[in-house]
């Protein structure tokens, strides 16, 4: 199953940024890196192609964009002494790059990660830090494609595929459970299936400690994307190994289906308001918060006929279970879910 996530480049040559000059990859004029503004687009001037600007942070020359949001900008980098060494950096985007909370933030994001250590299915961190003015974190590069991706690009993905990933990924769930901490952030963004048909996680920002997540919020909390969080989340409650089980099974469904179980295009009433913090509710983070709010409100008894019709019975009973409303009537560990994906990918495909 080969995938690729990256547009076939060719890689900044260390020794030619070093010396203050980057190499057009079309025509091979070579430019002042001093000239230019770095994290930018530029057209080279001898033949008008556009390229992106790399920009060093310690010992990493970042020169590709491969996305990123609010908590974080990801390039894919190559180590300055070594530039056989692919890597992924993620630095604060440029508008809070010197605030000391986000800063804060990205630090011990990379400080969870390089916790984890090495695992088959999570990315590891390899290095993070302060250099300069810029917070970095940086990761090993996953050749491969986002589930987000493939979803969008696939007429429909084989539920062989779906149950394969899932137990992957609650193994790595389970990885981290086992070293104090809640993941909180499952979503198809953040799931990359590798050249081998593996699913991998990264980005722990929204991690917590197993206490911390446990705790009531009183409202106040701190959201994930909307499509996926969990409903404990938005009634303030403390969250656990359901919580995360019920965000995998709303991944699992929009992969069979082809579409989220809540989207933006939903009908709501003011009533939704009542289950987010009202200081939140504004511009377009108040449609997200009310695509989360249908998690609270709506109980998923017609979820498996939103299914396709070719979808297993057994794989939609899943789902459903992961998807209960109550966290009480999920599957209560990562250990359990487990077991009832090997046991259902067995009847099917052994």
């Amino acid at each position: 199953m080969a995938l690729n996530i990256f547009k076939k480049k060719r890689r900044p040559v260390a020794s030619v940024l070093a010396r203050d000059v980057y190499k057009c990859e079309y025509c091979g004029e070579e430019l002042k890196l001093s000239d230019l503004e770095p994290f930018h687009y530029s057209i080279c001037p001898t033949c008008d192609k556009l390229f992106f600007v790399p920009y060093r942070v310690s010992s990493y020359w970042l020169y590709q964009p491969l996305g990123g949001g609010g908590m974080g900008s990801v390039y894919k980098a190559i180590h300055a002494e070594d530039p056989n060494l692919d890597l992924a950096v993620k630095v604060l985007p440029r508008d809070v790059k010197n605030d000391p909370l986000a800063r804060e933030r990205l630090i011990e994001e990379g400080r969870v990660g390089k916790l984890f250590g090495e695992h088959p299915h999570l990315t590891a961190v390899l290095d993070f830090g302060v250099s300069g003015d810029e917070a970095f974190v940086a990761m090993e590069a996953l050749a491969g494609n986002r589930l987000d991706i493939l979803i969008a690009g696939r007429s429909m993905i084989s539920q062989r595929f779906i149950l394969a990933w899932a137990e992957q990924l609650l193994a790595a769930e389970q990885h981290m459970y086992d070293r104090g901490y809640l993941y909180r952030d499952l979503k198809p963004q953040n799931i990359i299936i590798n050249y081998s048909g593996k699913a991998r996680l990264y980005d722990y920002g929204l991690c917590l400690p197993l206490a911390e997540a446990a705790k009531a919020k009183g409202g106040k909390v701190t959201m994930g994307s909307p499509q996926y969080v969990p409903p404990e989340r938005l009634a303030g409650e403390g969250e656990g190994m359901p919580s995360e089980i019920y965000s995998l099974g709303m991944i699992m469904f929009h992969a069979l289906s082809g579409e989220t179980y809540y989207s933006q295009d939903s009908g709501y009433d003011g009533g939704h308001a009542a289950y987010v913090d009202p200081e939140r509710l504004m511009g377009d983070e108040t449609k997200a918060l009310l695509v989360a709010s249908e998690h609270a409100l709506e109980q998923r008894i017609g979820l498996p006929r939103k299914l396709p019709a070719n979808i297993d019975p057994g794989i939609a009973g899943l789902i459903a279970k992961m998807v209960e409303r109550s966290p009480a009537k999920r599957f209560q560990t990562f250990q359990e879910a487990a077991a009832a994906i090997s046991s259902l990918y067995g009847n099917l495909y052994k």
